[in-house]
């Protein structure tokens, strides 16, 4: 009796899957490292800006979203590591839904970068602003 010997197509797919769930994870691991460490950066040189914005603008106070980002640069600094720990946790716990996790914990901290990014250039807003009324 002569056996089967192609390969099974089940099997095959199965190593697939397996495959591309590892690039998916990785990328999305990869992903939130990198948004992370931008947000975590920009986060611990606020603290140096703050003097910059002040001469800046000439005595005008900072805008609000500003000044909330300079008075709680540690704390975004901290949630920028808490993020990477926990995506990174859900990765390699192999937690069933870490995919979904990662993607959420990557949008939150787009999010956080963004506000940072934003608050940033609030003060050059203002002050282009206050030259073209002036």
């Amino acid at each position: 009796m002569a056996e089967d010997l192609t390969p099974d197509p089940i099997a095959e797919l199965r190593g697939e899957v397996r495959d591309l769930t590892l690039a998916v994870k990785t990328f999305m691991g990869t992903l939130l490292f990198v948004v992370c460490a931008l947000s975590a950066r920009a986060a611990a040189s606020v603290m140096y800006i703050r003097s910059i914005f002040t001469d800046m603008l000439g005595g005008q106070p900072l805008p609000a979203l500003t000044e909330l980002v300079i008075r709680s640069d540690r704390l975004l600094l901290m949630v920028s590591v808490l993020l990477l720990v926990a995506g990174l946790g859900a990765l390699l716990l192999r937690i069933r839904p870490a995919i979904m996790i990662v993607a959420a914990l990557i949008v939150v901290a787009l999010s956080l970068l963004c506000a940072i990014c934003f608050a940033l250039v609030l003060p050059f807003l203002t002050l282009i602003t206050s030259m073209q009324a002036g």
